[in-house]
């Protein structure tokens, strides 16, 4: 019976002692995303100013920034500690400047290639793809992706580059949710667990990408 009390909110803290110690780790996570997406947004916005397009300057993907809200809070949550008496705002507000930072430090560094091209990549390797794009860049990464000793890599490229609606990539909310956990039978693997999963592949593409490039 509905008796119009309204259940307390859980502590912030509480939370993030879940993620923790991996007990309803996921129903935590949302929770604090929800809670506190403003603040990442925020400090994206001044970093990343759309009226400055500084972004584009800097050769980031603004978008691609945004959507790791949920990577950066759950780094947050892991990584905060009590202890030092910062509020769990004031540690994401770091967090995402960190962030921000080592996307201007990356993009020193990176050789970029078209996200068209690389969704082309998982659409279809036909001769008409590789009249559009680079044959040696495309069959690269093809080949590091589709060679991963985890198949589950390209699934989730797949989730995240081509199942998407519009131009915003899936969130990685979503795209865990479709992958399976290797080890324990049923479950599925952690949001983290595919970020690490997609930042392996990442790696290796980069390598290669730079090497064709040279």
């Amino acid at each position: 019976m509905n008796t119009g009390i309204m259940e307390p909110e859980v502590p912030d803290l509480s939370l993030i002692e879940n993620i923790q110690k991996n007990v309803e780790r996921d129903k935590s996570l949302n929770e604090l995303i929800q809670r506190h997406s403003g603040i990442y947004f925020s400090i994206v916005n001044k970093f990343f100013p759309e009226s400055k397009n500084v972004s584009a300057k800097l050769n980031i993907d603004r978008d691609l920034v945004f959507d790791s809200k949920d990577y950066v809070i759950y780094q947050s949550a892991l990584s905060y500690d009590k202890t030092k008496g910062a509020k769990f705002s004031t540690h994401i507000g770091n967090q995402a400047r960190y962030f921000c930072l080592s996307q201007i430090n990356k993009a020193k560094s990176f050789v970029p290639f078209e996200p068209a091209e690389f969704e082309n990549m998982f659409v279809d390797e036909s001769a008409a793809v590789h009249e559009k794009i680079d044959a040696s860049l495309s069959s690269t990464v093809i080949d590091i992706i589709k060679h991963m000793p985890d198949e589950r890599i390209f699934e989730i490229f797949k989730l995240r580059y081509l199942d998407s609606k519009g131009d915003r990539v899936t969130p990685w909310s979503k795209i865990h949710k479709k992958i399976p956990h290797a080890k324990a039978k049923g479950r599925h693997l952690t949001i983290q667990g595919c970020i690490n999963l997609h930042n392996k592949a990442i790696k290796e593409i980069q390598k290669k990408i730079k090497r064709v490039k040279q």
